[in-house]
């Protein structure tokens, strides 16, 4: 598993990016590719992460990189190609996981708020920190798409709250309750899996 973190980089849009989309906007394939390659183990290792699997995962990071560079023209804001990118495959990402599964991700959102936490500790401290053991990335596996694509945004990718928001266009608000029973649910196959968070 640590290999998949290795291309996992935390660090915002840099000015390079910014460089190379606005040139990659003004019809400079060259500097597309190159942007590409910056960003392949990141977009890849999300999708890797919200499907759970490598082929998937493989059709997803090709499909985000066509669709952004189709769309490219058309961002308005190239500071913001690194969370834009995101957005697109993590967007992907849940399509894909919905076509292959029998279970409605509109009825997974209409979820009410049953599980919001009335009082105690925040899961978030027993969890942080743990997403890289293997055992935790099988229990990952199994959290509903919805709530693991806001875990793998907020404790893989190390994205602010208000970052997430944006890019899954959600309030902030949504963020942290599908945080709380994203980790809610971790937690409880991490006990299945006789791992105690």
């Amino acid at each position: 598993m640590p290999g998949l973190m290795a291309g996992i980089s935390r660090t915002a849009d840099t000015s390079p990016d910014l460089n190379l989309v606005r040139r990659s906007q003004q019809g400079d394939t060259r500097t597309f590719g190159e942007l590409v390659r910056r960003h392949q183990d990141r977009v890849y290792n999300l999708a890797l992460r919200m499907t759970a699997d490598r082929d998937l995962a493989a059709d997803v990071t090709q499909d985000a990189f066509l669709r952004a560079f189709r769309s490219l023209p058309k961002l308005r804001q190239p500071e913001r190609f690194g969370s834009w990118l995101l957005k697109i495959v993590s967007n992907l990402s849940l399509d894909a996981l919905a076509a292959r599964s029998t279970v409605s991700l509109d009825a997974l959102m209409e979820e009410g708020d049953e599980f919001l936490p009335v009082s105690g500790s925040d899961p978030a401290d027993q969890i942080e920190g743990i997403l890289s053991d293997e055992a935790v990335a099988a229990a990952l596996k199994r959290v509903q798409p919805v709530y693991r694509q806001v875990l793998v945004l907020r404790h893989i990718e190390d994205l602010p709250y208000e970052q997430i928001a944006e890019i899954l266009d959600i309030p902030l608000g949504t963020v942290k309750t599908r945080l709380f029973r994203g980790r809610e649910q971790l937690r409880q196959f991490l006990t299945e899996g006789g791992i105690t968070p």
